[in-house]
């Protein structure tokens, strides 16, 4: 059997902290006693990182990226309970205890205690008392932590992502006579579970599940146990520290993994100790690559490493032969396939068969069942022949099953309120500057339903402004106009081009854009839930390209967007490059944003744009409006109290040549062109690269802002880095 258990190895470095105190036989000092009631010296410390025995010795000859030392900044949390001396006024004395909290920094080659350097208050500094006998001390080291705790607060911390070790320390000590260095041997209170031979280009898409408690405990209230992949610190009202494995919020428990080898075929897992024989290992969209059915993992334990090739370990079991997107295996329909007779099929919720011309016998091409299920058994070509589309009934749900469906020349549905997944859209080209659609997207050109595990992989659609010049256009490349429910697990490949404009194909233009135009990379307008966009490249290898271009003209409203043009939902966990240009667009409001154009309240978390980022014009309509052009990295124009939180922007941003007016306003932005807000909910965003525009518009974060104040800004930790030096924010606006 390759697994490999290793006990912890106590071998560490000590870090000496006081200058005094060495590894070398030299014996340390001790502080003198302070005053009767003035309390002594600051206790000192000394502190030896654990490391996991064996983390280069497995099977492969591979280098597991850890964490073997502390570094710069790295806190610790330390509780001390001091056994002290008291006396009465009679004279008489007993032995009594004094618990103190203290958090201390690594600065330098000493631990510091954060009052030294203006955290906290100088009297909460953790001295030994004047009549101390001894001490006794605990100290928890928690990744990322950087400050002291609260009475009665906690700070928490993933199980994966974030650090190279994602697992709590703890050390402790016996006592600790008076005045003595207290030396800290910590422990690593997770497990770690490392697999080898895994399959190339997939480390940091897998997670870790299990089905029951790794402690034996009982289920919880549904029968399933809650895997625990985040642990949470707590100063406790009298001092003393405690730690606990917990679920982390919002997430199913799964934990990812945390670092991989330089070849790309090695998982590491920081895990609370337990049972890990039976656990899974899947795929970021849940579905199941291993399963881990060996012995030698029902009872791993903290400090502990285990090692596991899963090519020759036995009880190691592949749960894919392949992946499901790959094309042997998957039969395409030799024939041409009946589109109108499909889609009925689909929106009538029917088993579908259609006559081979070559053998005369039905070839079932959807299977249906009583639950409302229909499976998708080929991959199918359109052939870029004009259809009409149908809808998805709420009750039905259609399963790609990893088919494509390629050469559509219009949406596949027009109303999608049922549920779909596992289907590949490719070589979309849509163009109808005659069909006056209002709303266009290769899946749908609106939506109410669930969308998960989708892959559009070569698409172009043109979006033409409607006859009627007041009515909203909405074009997305998968959807125009998502209503509610949710679109989850979206990878872009190949080339993906988004276009909305006037001009018709014999070059004549229609009339004035006086309406709404929301025009996104994914999504033209959305109310519901967008999560987990990413780009891949193709079997080809090459690089995904996604392009959004609005040459619209006239006095309406339009937002443009690499993601989404009009978000008044919630977007998260996006991560796209694209280009977004403007230029050619003209309109009373112009808002255009790497991510979205306009963010009119819900929520944008957990995402990165990077690109390039190109404004349009306006043109005021002598109403009591003023035209607006409003540009940024992450959104053109933020309104309506909507939270960001956690979003990257790498962005050339410019806004677009024009004239001076006092009834026009520009707004440009790294970040944002205008904040329209007096909610303070935009928080821990970072933008880099190059702003362009007028002087006293344009700001290296934000163009404009009114009702929340720059400082506020930069005091919820946005960051910026910008090439052209400009103000964090352009100008406040009354």
């Amino acid at each position: 059997m390759d697994l490999v258990r290793i006990r912890k190895n106590i071998t560490v470095v000590a870090v000496t902290l006081t200058g005094i105190l060495s590894l070398c036989g030299c014996s340390e000092d001790v502080w003198e006693r302070g005053d009767d009631f003035h309390d002594g010296d600051v206790v000192n410390f000394t502190a030896g990182y654990p490391s996991f025995a064996g983390a280069s010795g497995l099977t492969r000859a591979v280098t597991i990226p850890e964490k073997t030392e502390f570094q710069r900044d790295d806190a610790i949390h330390v509780s001390a309970v001091f056994t002290i001396q008291e006396t009465s006024a009679q004279g008489t004395s007993a032995k009594a205890t004094k618990t103190v909290y203290d958090c201390f920094v690594y600065k330098d080659g000493r631990w510091v205690s954060t009052s030294a350097i203006g955290q906290v208050a100088a009297d909460d500094v953790m001295k030994w008392p004047w009549n101390a006998i001894s001490g006794k001390f605990t100290a928890y080291y928690m990744p990322g932590s950087s400050g002291s705790l609260a009475v009665g607060s906690n700070i928490s911390c993933r199980l994966d992502g974030q650090y190279t070790n994602c697992d709590l320390l703890y050390a402790e000590t016996e006592e600790v006579p008076f005045g003595h260095t207290v030396n800290f041997m910590f422990r690593h209170l997770c497990t770690r579970l490392v697999l080898t031979e895994v399959k190339s280009g997939y480390v940091d898409k897998f997670g870790l599940q299990i089905k029951t408690s790794p402690t034996g405990g009982g289920a919880d209230i549904a029968g399933e146990y809650k895997q625990m992949n985040a642990c949470i610190l707590t100063r406790n009202e009298d001092n003393t520290l405690g730690a606990e494995f917990v679920q982390s919020p919002n997430t199913d428990g799964s934990v990812s993994v945390v670092s991989a080898a330089t070849d790309g075929q090695v998982l590491v897992f920081y895990l609370q100790p337990g049972n890990y024989s039976g656990a899974e290992i899947c795929y970021a969209n849940n579905r199941p690559y291993l399963e881990l059915n060996v012995d030698g993992l029902k009872d791993c334990q903290a400090g502990y490493s285990y090692e596991i090739n899963v090519s020759h370990t036995p009880g190691v079991v592949k749960k894919e032969e392949d992946d499901p997107w790959v094309e042997p295996g998957k039969k395409d329909l030799d024939f041409d396939i009946d589109i109108e007779a499909f889609l009925n099929s689909i929106q009538k919720g029917m088993t579908y068969s259609q006559e081979d011309p070559k053998t005369k016998e039905p070839v079932q091409i959807t299977k249906y069942d009583d639950l409302g299920h229909i499976e998708l058994l080929y991959n199918l070509d359109f052939r870029g022949e004009q259809f009409a589309s149908k809808s998805l009934p709420a009750s039905c749900y259609l399963h790609g099953n990893y088919h494509y469906i390629k050469r559509l020349s219009n949406s596949l549905f027009d109303n999608l309120n049922g549920t779909l997944d596992n289907l590949e859209l490719r070589d979309v080209a849509i163009d109808l500057p005659n069909g006056n659609l209002r709303r266009m997207g290769a899946l749908a050109s609106s939506s109410h339903g669930n969308v998960s595990n989708v892959r559009l992989n070569g698409c172009r659609i043109t979006g033409y402004v409607p006859e009627i010049s007041t009515d909203v256009l909405a074009v997305g490349a998968l959807i125009g106009e998502q209503y509610e429910g949710t679109v989850d697990n979206v990878t872009l490949m190949g080339d993906i081009t988004v276009t909305a404009t006037n001009e018709l194909e014999n070059g004549t233009a229609r009339q004035a854009c006086n309406g709404t135009v929301d025009l996104g990379g994914i999504i033209g307008q959305t109310g519901g839930i967008i999560k987990n966009v990413t780009m891949q490249a193709g079997t080809d290898g090459k690089a995904p390209v996604l392009t959004v271009v609005n040459n619209t003209q006239g006095l309406g409203i339009v937002s443009t967007g690499g993601l989404v043009g009009l978000s008044g939902g919630t977007i998260n966990d996006c991560i796209i490059s694209c280009t977004v240009d403007a230029r050619s667009c003209k309109a009373q409001q112009n808002c255009v944003g790497g991510m979205v154009g306009r963010i009119r309240g819900g929520n944008l978390k957990d995402c990165t744009i990077s690109g390039t980022v190109s404004g349009g014009t306006t043109e005021w309509g002598g109403g009591e409006l003023n035209g607006y052009s409003l540009t940024g990295g992450i959104c053109g124009y933020f309104v309506e109290n909507p939270v960001v939180e956690n979003c990257y922007a790498f962005c050339t941003v410019a806004e677009c040549k024009h004239e001076t007016s006092n009834r026009i306003v520009f707004g440009t932005g790294g970040g944002m062109g205008m904040i329209d807000s007096k909610s303070s909910s935009i928080r821990n965003c970072r933008v880099i690269g190059t702003v362009t525009g007028d002087i006293t518009t344009t700001g290296s974060f934000v163009g404009l802002c009114r009702g929340i104040t720059a400082d506020l800004l930069q005091s919820n930790e946005n960051q910026v880095s910008d090439s052209e030096n400009h103000k964090f924010c352009g100008q406040e606006m009354q």
